[in-house]
């Protein structure tokens, strides 16, 4: 049994517990996909160099938007181009500091790569700063503000009165712009055709501000740390060579612009960051107490769903299982889209997919999500009959299988529920336990912390390595375990999984953090996916705010609901995706 691997269960809860579980796995079996991820636009190999322009657009209450430009070359006389819209927070461009500002035209790392895909593919790509934001003029009293979004549809308007616009307008967008392109279609602009939303929220409250009902402070901090050093156009690496390479944001018009930009950087001394708007909020519909909106929904795409579908554009989402709780974003956009054309792609990545992370065995990329939205840009902007309609609409990633599959709903069809039981010493199997009751004790310990190289510190790209989870086995050392025997055979757990507990505790809230894990022959323990609950959450709701595939709960003040103490509750919450083989 030497070449067989163990589940392993693991609990960690923040208050006194007494613990018999319930577990749920879904496993499928579908048809796997050829060449994929193979594709490259019939005018790649056209252009070979990016021209960019810069200059200040003037919006309807006169704040001024620094705009870039980026036009393929070589280009016929008078050729016009389909275009892409980028809304960006974080700079359009960096000025580069002299000699590198010689040799380069600042489109910088990972992103950067991404810009330059889409304009050497035979597009011209429209890059903002966003109001209060970079170059840009105006503040922000918090993220996606009914006036950026409506500044997105006046870049629009624009774009179709230049002489290389062809009509055809599409926008694209990684994380933070990601979302800024899902709010563009709000405007319901006819131009508008196609919408790339990558590794990107769809509920600001649960899948980034509050996960699992349960405050995300660090990300809270330190993004908002980090936005406020861009306001002060101080770069927010703490690496020292990207420091000495850049000055700051890149001014409209190059050196000329200067005096511009530090009076638009003036006016970012009004922004306010998002620590100030989540401070204290429990519940979904609290109003943050500098009372600048009435909940976080006002600024989260879920609560505009219906505008986003009299858009009409088709949507592609894509997100990879260790992409912070965004793969779970990805699919509730999937499910609650209306559109024909909306699309899902679930890869083996971490945020923005810089590494291939499949547990104990972190690798190289396989595919490009970028040439994958080229062919989805190349089928609505431009006509290509390159088969994307006629493709499903799923792609997703079996990790350890490390296979691409596809499906025409989530979760896939042909899954199959299975129910497994926790057991005395530690055991967790499918079989019913001996004992009609049975328990653990469970201490609280506040300390304990998911590790460096997690899924959620992803979301800040502070991860270098692919390796995410390299100390699961030490950390196990101070949680409760449940192990399997060893498998007799290999079981993929494609979906989402189901945890119930009953508990008896001393206190009135607490959070309980579930993870499942991989025992190898050799064992290594790998850390597959993670769910949690905050106790006052724990009440299900039969009018969910959208369409889901896992218990719903509203999150809102009315059912909020303390524990009694010594009086035993029932909890059932849901673990992230995933797509796993074990073997």
């Amino acid at each position: 049994m030497d070449n067989l691997c163990f589940y392993r269960l693991k609990t960690l809860l923040l208050c006194q517990t007494f613990l018999p579980l319930f577990f749920k796995l879904q496993s499928s079996a579908v048809h796997l996909l050829s060449m994929f991820h193979k594709y490259s636009s019939p005018d790649r190999a056209k252009h070979q160099k990016i021209r960019i322009e810069s200059l200040y657009l003037t919006m309807r209450d006169g704040v001024r938007l620094a705009v870039e430009i980026l036009f393929p070359l070589p280009a016929k006389p008078g050729q016009k181009f389909p275009v892409l819209l980028h809304q960006t927070r974080y700079w359009r461009r960096p000025d580069l500091r002299w000699p590198v500002s010689l040799f380069s035209q600042g489109l910088l790392g990972h992103e950067g790569g991404y810009v330059k895909e889409l304009v050497l593919s035979g597009y011209i790509f429209v890059n903002v700063d966003a109001r209060g934001s970079g170059a840009s003029f105006g503040n922000r009293p918090h993220p996606w503000t009914a006036n950026e979004t409506a500044d997105g549809g006046e870049v629009v308007n624009w774009i179709l009165k230049q002489d290389w616009a062809n009509g055809q307008v599409g926008t694209v967008g990684i994380s933070y712009t990601g979302t800024a392109a899902e709010f563009l279609l709000v405007n319901q602009h006819p131009a508008v055709k196609a919408c790339m939303v990558l590794f990107s929220l769809y509920d600001v409250y649960d899948d980034i501000a509050l996960p699992f009902g349960i405050p995300h402070r660090h990300f809270i901090s330190e993004w908002g740390r980090a936005n406020q050093l861009l306001d002060e156009n101080k770069l927010p690496i703490p690496d020292l060579l990207p420091r000495l390479l850049v000055k700051g944001v890149r001014p409209v018009g190059g050196k000329k612009g200067r005096a511009e930009l530090k009076a638009a950087l003036h006016a970012h001394k009004d922004n306010l960051q998002v620590s100030e708007t989540s401070a204290g909020i429990v519940y979904r519909d609290q109003q943050p107490e500098n009372k600048v909106v009435e909940s976080m929904d006002d600024f989260s795409p879920h609560h505009f769903q219906e505008k986003i579908d009299g858009s009409g554009a088709a949507i592609y989402s894509v997100s990879g299982w260790m992409d912070g709780g965004y793969q779970h974003a990805a699919i509730r956009r999937f499910l609650n889209t209306g559109a024909q054309n909306n699309k899902l792609m679930l890869g083996p990545w971490d945020h923005g997919a810089k590494f291939h992370i499949t547990p104990g065995k972190g690798h190289k990329l396989d595919i490009d999500a970028v040439r994958e939205g080229v062919k989805f840009l190349d089928f609505y902007l431009k006509g290509v009959e390159n088969g994307f309609d006629r493709e499903p609409k799923v792609h997703y990633y079996t990790m350890q299988e490390e296979k691409w599959k596809t499906a025409d709903v989530w979760p896939p069809l042909g899954s199959k529920k299975q129910v497994w039981f926790l057991h005395e010493n530690g055991g967790l199997a499918r079989e019913l336990p001996e004992q009609k009751q049975g328990s653990d004790v469970l201490r609280p310990d506040s300390q304990q912390k998911t590790g460096f190289d997690s899924r959620w510190r992803s979301l800040l790209s502070r991860v270098k390595t692919p390796h995410f989870y390299p100390d699961r086995k030490e950390r196990d050392q101070l949680l409760t375990t449940y192990d399997s025997v060893p498998l007799a055979a290999d079981m993929e757990v494609t979906g989402h999984p189901i945890f119930t507990i009953f508990v008896r505790t001393d206190a009135a809230d607490g959070s309980f953090f579930v993870y499942l894990e991989e025992v190898t022959p050799a064992g290594h323990v790998n850390y597959v996916t993670e769910g949690a609950i905050r106790a006052i959450h724990r009440q299900l709701t039969d009018s969910p705010e959208y369409r889901d595939v896992v218990p719903a709960r509203s999150f809102r003040k009315k059912d909020g609901l303390p524990l009694v103490p010594g009086e035993v509750t029932k909890i059932v919450f849901d673990l992230l995706p995933t797509s796993y083989l074990f073997r």
